[in-house]
This record gives C-alpha cells, sequence and structure tokens, in this order.
C-alpha cells in the first residue's frame, strides 16, 4: 500500500530558508525505517482449511491446494507492508470428486469463469504484540468485497539455510455476498464460511 505525506507549506518556507542561508551542504538524515523485504509464500508448507456447516448439524472442512502470494515490508515500518495472496479456484479438495465438481462449478465458485480467489491488503495496523489487522479486498466468484483480518504471527525459524516467518489468519465469509445461494432455503448449507489460513513464508 502506499501512503502520501503532505508537508505544511509553513515547513516548506523553513526548509527553504535553511537551504539559502546553510553556506555549506549539508548531508541529509537517513529516512526512518531499513530496506523492505519480500516473503513468498512456500506452498508445500502453507495450508488453507474452510468450513461451513451441514444440515445444521456439523461442521465440514474442505481445503484449498494452491495458494500463493508474498508479503512486502520493512520490519520497523509493518503498517506500510504490501500484502498479496491468491488461491486456485479449482484446487478445492473436500474428498470426493464429485463434490468438488459441484464446490468449483456455477453454484459456488465458477472456477472456470473465475479461476483465482484473492485477497489485496489496503492497510495494515499492528495491534498487538505479534497481531496485525489488514484490511483488504477479497474476490472470489466475481464479486469483491471490502473485509478485516486479524493476522498473528507465529513464529521464525530456517529452513534449508532459508529464514522462515509462519504468519496465521482465522475469518468468516458470508457465502451469499459473493452470489453462493445453493442449498440456504433448504437448510443443506449454512452461510458463512470459515476460512483458517496457516502461510510459512520464505525471505526473497
Amino acid at each position: 500500500m502506499k501512503i502520501l505525506i503532505r508537508l505544511s507549506p509553513l515547513l516548506l518556507l523553513v526548509g527553504a530558508a535553511f537551504l539559502v542561508e546553510a553556506p555549506q551542504p549539508v548531508a541529509s538524515s537517513q529516512a526512518p525505517g531499513g530496506e523492505k523485504e519480500t516473503w513468498q509464500v512456500d506452498r508445500v508448507h502453507s495450508s488453507l482449511v474452510f468450513r461451513i456447516k451441514h444440515v445444521g448439524a456439523s461442521h465440514f472442512y474442505g481445503r484449498f491446494n494452491h495458494i500463493e502470494g508474498q508479503i512486502v515490508y520493512d520490519p520497523e515500518l509493518p503498517e506500510e507492508a504490501e500484502v498479496s495472496f491468491r488461491i486456485k479456484a479449482d484446487s478445492a479438495d473436500t474428498n470426493a470428486e464429485g463434490r468438488d465438481r459441484h464446490v468449483t462449478g456455477p453454484d459456488f465458485l465458477d472456477a472456470k469463469q473465475f479461476p483465482w480467489i484473492s485477497f489485496t491488503g489496503t492497510e495494515v495496523a499492528e495491534t498487538g504484540e505479534n497481531e496485525f489487522t489488514v484490511e483488504g479486498e477479497f474476490e472470489m466468484a466475481g464479486a469483491s468485497k471490502p473485509i478485516s483480518i486479524v493476522v498473528t504471527k507465529t513464529g521464525e525459524g530456517e529452513f534449508r539455510g532459508s529464514p522462515r516467518r509462519g504468519f496465521e489468519a482465522i475469518f468468516t465469509i458470508d457465502r451469499r455476498e459473493f452470489g453462493m445461494t445453493y442449498g440456504l432455503e433448504q437448510g443443506i448449507l449454512g452461510p458463512d464460511i470459515k476460512i483458517i489460513v496457516g502461510l510459512e513464508m520464505t525471505k526473497q
């Protein structure tokens, strides 16, 4: 995300006066913050699970097998992070081939017409120790809605010489907002889909 900083006219006048009066060039001080880092999703060690209520009785779980994305940020200025992720809609896995075809078909994800589910962060706020709130746009089945996601940093480590950082996010969407109404009137499926994302990121 981009943050614009506007200087007041008074500050601009003071700065101009300083430049005029200074007899020698003055070295500018370093701007706050360090260098931006890019962290990429390690698809092999990341997971996305979803949950929906079935016939008012049980929670049914499925998953997506393909998730990708990255975070670009300065560790000293996490609120300026650039966050983007996407999921292959046809990678939905419910442990039944016929149901997978239904979930990825027109009644739900319509993966042929809308092959990607995506989230793009527009604002990041550090809300606690190892906790961030990320505002952004969630796009699925051709509809886009603003959502707020609480993200927890789960740890740091190293794997085969590569630095790793882990993050987890749990949030709920209303599938009706994305045009998915199949099974609602009959009480077969509930309206809410809970999404649990566990990410392992590797530094680029």
